[in-house]
């Protein structure tokens, strides 16, 4: 995504492939000969710094790794009429834990990608959404539940008096070196943005809330040097030197289509304040850089 800034600054966040995960290519590209020069900064990403910060959803997930493990071996050893373990099916449910997560990943960006197609249009097209969903393995069930989640979304935006004014947007915070991609970013194109994370797994962690804290904080730096996050941008919302007069919030929306459920956990003050994630940052950073001196006796 492309930027520009009032002063005629452009800038670009890019997310790029790095391990098994995905890092963001920051390029600054100041106008003018007192600024000649192309500034470019690859950062991490804000789910990162978490995942590495926060152990909210460690035994969670552990306890949730066993019992695919288990039902695996249970299953392989019914079907086979194995009833001891072997190599075999000892290997099946050993990589069962990394199959089923690879499934709800999978069934998560799906519902994303919904999500973005049923919120970035004026007009709301059903039809596109059913034939995304149904390719990617929805039954017609689990898409109609799915389509009343993002109705309920859609109705909740409207009593706050907001609209959608970009989904799936990059973002950088310049002061904390970090990146994200915002799911959904709405506002009253008055005095006031709004950040929301989707998620659609079993449960909601801090880190979660967190993530659209650092999110908020990567805006809020973004707009204070004028630059335009979405078109048309309103000249009344403030920004540059009027930055301190925004208004701030968000939420994490969790959509349980399974049981046709959506609930809005909204960010506390700490978490809209960064405090939590410029914590997890100052931890990571220490961790990149810091090594035991190794003595040998």
């Amino acid at each position: 995504m492309k930027y520009q800034s009032e002063d005629g600054v452009n800038i670009e966040v890019k997310q790029v492939p790095k391990g098994r995960g995905h890092a963001y290519k920051v390029t600054v590209d100041p106008v003018g000969p007192e600024n000649p020069a192309i500034y470019t900064a690859e950062l991490p990403s804000v789910t990162t710094i978490l995942r590495q910060s926060d152990g909210s959803a460690v035994d969670p997930i552990s306890r949730w790794s066993v019992k695919q493990a288990l039902d695996s071996m249970q299953w392989v050893m019914h079907e086979e009429e194995e009833p001891y373990i072997t190599e075999k099916n000892l290997e099946v449910a050993k990589k069962a834990p990394m199959v089923e997560l690879k499934k709800a990943g999978d069934r998560g960006t799906a519902l994303h990608k919904a999500m973005e197609m049923y919120f970035s249009k004026e007009a709301i097209l059903t039809q596109e959404i059913v034939e995304h969903l149904h390719k990617e393995g929805f039954e017609t069930i689990a898409i109609d539940k799915a389509l009343n989640c993002l109705g309920e979304i859609f109705t909740w935006i409207g009593k706050l008096g907001y609209k959608v004014v970009a989904t799936e947007l990059p973002v950088y915070d310049k002061n904390l070196q970090v990146a994200g991609t915002i799911d959904m970013l709405l506002s009253n194109n008055k005095d006031t943005v709004y950040i929301c994370d989707l998620k659609t797994g079993k449960n909601i962690y801090k880190k979660d809330g967190m993530q659209v804290g650092a999110y908020l904080s990567a805006v809020v730096n973004m707009l204070g040097d004028g630059l335009h996050l979405w078109e048309p941008f309103p000249d009344e919302l403030p920004t540059g030197d009027r930055i301190t007069s925004l208004n701030v919030g968000g939420a994490v929306i969790h959509m349980d289509v399974e049981k046709e459920t959506v609930k809005i956990h909204h960010i506390n003050d700490e978490m809209i304040g960064n405090v939590g994630f410029m914590s997890a940052k100052k931890l990571y950073d220490m961790n990149k850089k810091s090594k035991f001196q190794v003595e040998k006796l």
